[in-house]
This record gives C-alpha cells, structure tokens and sequence, in this order.
C-alpha cells in the first residue's frame, strides 16, 4: 500500500516534537528545491543548511537532529568520509545519501557503511525524496518506541528482579527483627537513597517504634532504634497512616519538624541536611502496620524521589507487608511458647531451691553472649530455651537426690547424671521444643572431650551447649547450695579461665567474661580440640 508522505510519518505513533533535518549540499539552487519540497511534504520540519562536509560536522556537534541529507560531492571531502563519521558519532541519526546518475558502486558503497537509504538525482528526484524522507522518519519512529520499550522491559525486568529477591528474602524469615532489616536494605540499595528507616505502630496504634534502618554504619549518625513517639492528629506521619497514602516532605517541611523533636528523632535519628523525605505507609489487608521513611541528603533541583522510585519502593513494602504480619503473629507465638517454657521452669523450682531464679540469670547472660559472638537469630532463640530448660531432666531424679544435704554416692551421681538425657527425652515429645533437645542432651559435654552423656568434642558440641555449659558452671559456683555456701564470683571466674580450652570453649569463657566486665588476661595456653 503506498502512503502519501505525511501518512508515511505518522503511520506509527504521532510525533510529539518538531522534526529536524540537516541538509548538506554545496549548490544553494538545490538546497533551496528540497528545503521547498520537503516543508511543502512533511509538517512540523525545521530545515538547517550547510554547504560542506566540516560544517555538517560541526552543526551536529552542537545541535540535536533526526534526520541526515548528505550530498556525496562536497567543496572540502566526500560524502563517504563524512558518513563513516557520523556513523561512529551519532549512529542513532539516519542519514539519506544523495548522489548523481550513474553513481551506482557511491550506492553499494553507502548502503554498505550504514547510511539508511538513497536518493538518486533524476529529473523528478524531489518528489521521490519526499517519499523516502517521509518513510525513513516513520521507520526511525518506529524504532525509537521499540528501543524505549526495551528499555522499559529491561527496567521492568529489574524491578521484577528485585521484588522476587526481596520478596524471597524477607519471606524466608520468621523473625520480625530480621525482616524488617532485609526490608530496609533491599529498598534503600534499590532506590538509592541516603537512609531507610521502618517504624511499626504499638499495640495500641497510637505510637510508632523505629525497629530497623539502613545503612546502620555507613552514616555517622544515631538511628534512633528503639525510639518511641506519639501520632499525633495533623501530623505528616498521622495524614500517612490514616489516609493510607505516601507523603514527600520538603526541606520546609522538614525544618517544621524542629518543633516536635520526638517526630523529629524518630524520622531522621539526629541527621541533619536532609532535603526530601518520602513517607510510606505499610498496609496489609487495609490494616496500616506502619511507615517507611525514606531520605536524601544531595541536593536536587527536582524530588530524588521520582515516580519509578517511589512506585518501586512501595511495591517492595506491599509485597513484604505479609511476611511482616506473619513474623509478627510468630513473634506473639514465641511468646506464648516462652511463657509455657516458663511454666516448665517453675515447676522444676518447686522441686529445687538450687534452680530458683537459675533459669532468669541464665537467659539474660545467653543473649548477652550470643550477641557478643554474633549468632545468628535462630541460634540466640534456641539458645534463649536452651538455658531456660536445660536442667528440665531433673523433674525425673528423685526429691532425696536432688535436694541431699551431703555428698552424693557414686549410684546417685550416675542417676543425677542422667537428667541432660532425661530432659531431652521429654522436649522431644514437645513438637515445638524437639529442635532444643539436643543442646539439652549435650549441655554437660566437655571441650576435651570427656563430658557426658555422649563425649562429644570442640566444635562437635554445638554452640549452644557451650554456652550453656559455661552459665551453668559460673552459676553454681556463684549460688549457695544446700550442702555448702557459693564459693563466690572471683573463685567462679578463676576457674573459668582455668578451664578454657579443657572443660569449656574458651572463646566462649572470652565473651562472658567481657560480658562481666573482667579485665583481658592472657588464658592460661591449652592444646584446643576440634
């Protein structure tokens, strides 16, 4: 089907900008013929001239067009050489190469080095070079919306890339904690912004807590984790919770929040020169579970916040919105777990005065211990019950045992020695405990390999037991027992160091110690097994 020369142009999407060509050609009677011809064929044209090659070079330089008509005899070069450059230079401009009768190889030769068509001259060539400017501008159209539609699928495909990354990441989680922190770095590596922050609401939703940020030690700053403060009515942070929609603040906006300074340490911790902040609202269900507070410190001469980022980021917070509730609904499980584990506990003290109070001790000194070696969640929650339940096995030895005055026979100590045993047989019949009974059953196992029930060695152990061993020890030796007073914490911390590397694992011992506030000494040197 032939196409008149302005349907030729628009036959793809419409032009939404003036159309540029550049005609080079030293005859000023032909310039003029097919400036004519062209504004006569095509609408919106702005036509530039030039006579020579060097010219032609230097306009493109400084300007921006779409379309290339280049003559092959030229004053100072040929058409050829100047195509060969404009190919390496602006290779997204097409360029029509106009030659003389009879120059059928110049042709070949054009086509052959990139230019986009031809135009021979004939004595009705004007017409025909209409024709073939009007479709070479359609055809480079055409291309233009297929490269930004590939750029777009290419941008849409990351986004999509790091949704399922993230995605896969926060969901993998149970612990809220650790959500909430791969939450804030996915988003702040994905925007590119100087600092995440996430605050959840309190029970009552009349507050927010800052529970996690990134970056964490990029920024010389104090985050403010942990920071609580009141929603007020009228508030930035209120209008983003109640109308469940984003917000920008700008650097006016941001100084007004001088005069809440709770709102003001929660969203910006004590970093100043910020100069846009983007509040989000964390929904899910309809349900606003909190904010994510986004903010740049460069200057822009528009938002840094720009509708790709902001739409990538909230799609990130929507699509871990339910890993968000589920770790929270596991959060409110632990809970319920833990104060049944407690229970178990209690009933353990009714029977043993030595294990009043031992279980509190050992957990608050657990946590300090993990966090000083850098467990993992997973490991300080197992370790949390671990030294909770660890002596559960003794509600099987008999009262006339457990609570003898004197010195146990060596029958009793073999029966008194089975409890690590006894207690992980009964947490493995607990479906939600199973997972603790091996660090109870190994909780009096030895760094050289001579504890019991299984003689496990070093690294065997696992590091949980180890732990546990340690608070164990340091708390007998610093309670009173009912067959003789507590020798005391300075005799307790002596023997520690005494045994690190033989009873107990000595990188352990290092931690507790530093968690006490002991000075550094130099272990007594032991061969370390494992």
């Amino acid at each position: 089907m032939d196409l008149s020369p302005h349907e030729a142009i628009t036959a793809g999407e419409p032009l939404h900008r003036e159309v540029r060509i550049l005609v080079v050609d030293d005859n000023p009677e032909h310039r003029m013929l097919i400036v004519r011809n062209l504004r006569r064929g095509i609408q919106t044209v702005v036509i530039e001239e030039v006579e020579t090659g060097g010219d032609c070079l230097a306009r493109m330089a400084a300007g921006r067009f779409d379309l290339v008509l280049l003559d092959y005899t030229l004053p100072d070069t040929n058409g050829l050489e100047i195509l060969a450059l404009l190919r390496r230079r602006y290779s997204s401009v097409p360029v029509i190469m106009v030659t003389g009768q009879g120059d059928e190889r110049i042709i070949r030769e054009a086509m052959r080095q990139g230019a986009s068509d031809y135009v021979i001259k004939t004595p009705e060539f004007l017409e025909h070079l209409v024709n073939v400017v009007a479709r070479t501008l359609a055809q480079q159209s055409l291309r233009t919306q297929l490269d930004q539609s590939k750029e777009e699928l290419v941008r849409r495909n990351q986004e999509l890339s790091i949704l399922l990354d993230a995605t896969t990441a926060v969901s993998s989680q149970l612990d809220l904690d650790s959500v909430l922190n791969i939450l804030a770095e996915r988003i702040g590596n994905a925007v590119g912004c100087t600092f995440v922050k996430i605050l959840l609401m309190t029970e009552d939703n009349r507050g927010l807590v800052v529970k996690a940020v990134h970056p964490v030690q990029d920024l010389e700053w104090d985050p403010a984790l942990g920071h609580l403060f009141e929603v007020k009515a009228g508030s930035p942070v209120f209008s983003v919770i109640f109308d469940q929609a984003p917000l920008i603040l700008n650097t006016a906006h941001i100084q007004e929040l001088n005069a809440a300074p709770a709102v003001q340490r929660g969203l910006l911790g004590n970093l100043e020169q910020i100069q846009s902040l983007l509040i989000m609202p964390v929904i899910m269900m309809n349900e606003c579970l909190g904010v994510v507070v986004l903010g740049e410190r460069r200057h822009w001469e528009r938002s840094p916040f720009t509708p790709e980022k902001s739409g990538l980021a909230m799609a990130l917070i929507q699509h871990a919105g339910i890993a968000i509730k589920n770790a929270h609904h596991y959060q409110v499980l632990q809970k319920e777990h833990l104060e049944t584990i407690m229970g178990l506990a209690e009933a353990l003290e009714t029977r043993d005065a030595y294990t009043r109070g031992h279980g509190d001790r050992a957990v608050e000194y657990a946590q300090a211990i993990a966090h000083e070696l850098g467990l993992t969640p997973e490991q300080t929650d197992r370790l949390r019950y671990a030294a909770i339940l660890h002596d559960i096995g003794k509600i099987g030895i008999p009262d006339d045992i457990l609570n003898k005055p004197g010195k146990l026979t060596p029958e009793e100590y073999g029966l008194m020695k089975t409890h690590p045993e006894k207690g992980a047989n009964i947490l493995s019949k607990i479906r939600f405990l199973e997972r603790i009974a091996p660090l109870i059953r190994n909780h009096h196992e030895r760094w050289d390999g001579t504890g019991y029930p299984d003689g496990l060695q070093g690294r065997d152990i696992p590091i949980e037991s180890r732990i546990v061993s340690v608070l164990d020890s340091y708390d007998a030796m610093t309670s009173d027992r009912i067959y003789r007073k507590a020798p005391g914490r300075d005799y307790a911390i002596s023997e520690l160091r005494r045994c690190a590397g033989a009873q107990y694992d000595a990188d352990v011992v290092a931690a507790f110690l530093k968690i006490l506030g002991v000075p550094q000494e130099e272990p007594k040197a032991a061969v370390r097994a494992g």
